[in-house]
């Protein structure tokens, strides 16, 4: 409960120093980078750090890649290369299987 107590403290601190910089907050900012982290961890796999490195690594380069060729669909690409790997391996590229 205090390492809880300690995250959320230094959370609303880090907001309290922001705000001036920007000018407003809302609840959804930074929506985007939590959807992208998501699907980063998602590629590489749960509980694997360099899984989630190298999904990350893969996914900018992905994205670069798709909004020069393709940036019709360079957003949903993502989304669409995260549902690929949970189809086909859904541990994660970099995950290992849990055996029940």
């Amino acid at each position: 409960t205090v390492i809880f107590a300690s995250g959320a403290a230094l959370a609303g601190l880090g907001g309290a120093r922001y705000m001036p910089l920007v000018g407003n907050l809302v609840s959804s900012a930074g929506m985007n980078n939590q959807i992208l982290a998501f699907i980063v961890v998602v590629i590489g796999g749960l509980g694997n750090f360099m899984g989630s490195f190298l999904g990350s690594i893969f996914l900018g380069l992905m994205g670069v890649i798709v909004a020069v060729f393709l940036p019709a669909i360079s957003v949903v690409a993502n989304v669409l290369v995260m549902a690929i790997v949970l189809v086909f391996k859904p541990e994660g590229l970099f995950g290992k299987a849990v055996n029940k």
